[in-house]
């Protein structure tokens, strides 16, 4: 990080990748249970990305970076006007859109959720999140295409958990309460 620094590679004297270093230290923070030294890492991860932005305010990745930082202290609002000046500043920033998407769907705006979720697919269509929700929508507008799928996967793989939720879900949604036992 010091040399990209130095090289000025993001143009922010490489506070932008300090930013992500920290958010990368928050999340294996938060993984191994620490939540002390999650919260920590997420304000240095903010205050570096600040800095960064103060330095190169166009600078669309910073401003996701930025917005994951207050996402992860729970400053959702914060976290979606930072996602949204991202977008302003590059309409083709899918992670972005990505975590819009999360965060419309987590509070219960699923048209918005579809929205931004579509707009991620056109960027990023290989990202396994967005991959997995666009077969979800896929499978809500035609559920019986979306269980023989999933049943295509379970003989592939009977132990697949999360397959085994969504058939269940498809079941349900067909009313075939029996099959989804």
């Amino acid at each position: 990080v010091s040399r990209l620094g130095e090289a000025n590679v993001d143009g922010a004297g490489g506070r932008m990748y300090r930013g992500q270093m920290l958010l990368a230290r928050a999340e294996q923070a938060s993984q191994a249970k620490d939540q002390a030294e999650a919260t920590r890492r997420l304000e240095q991860a903010m205050d570096t990305l600040r800095q960064a932005l103060d330095e190169y305010p166009s600078n669309s990745m910073a401003q996701t970076l930025l917005g994951i930082a207050y996402r992860g202290l729970g400053r959702i609002h914060e976290a979606r006007v930072q996602f949204d000046q991202a977008i302003r500043l590059n309409p083709n920033n899918g992670e972005a859109q990505k975590y819009l998407a999360q965060l419309a769907y987590l509070s219960g705006e699923p048209e918005l959720g579809d929205r931004h979720l579509a707009e991620a697919q056109r960027t990023i269509p290989q990202d396994p999140w967005v991959r997995a929700r666009v077969a979800e929508m896929a499978e809500r507008k035609d559920p019986a295409a979306g269980i023989r799928r999933r049943e295509a996967r379970r003989a592939e793989n009977p132990d697949d958990v999360d397959n085994l939720f969504g058939l269940a879900r498809l079941h349900v949604l067909q009313n075939q309460n029996e099959q989804a036992l």
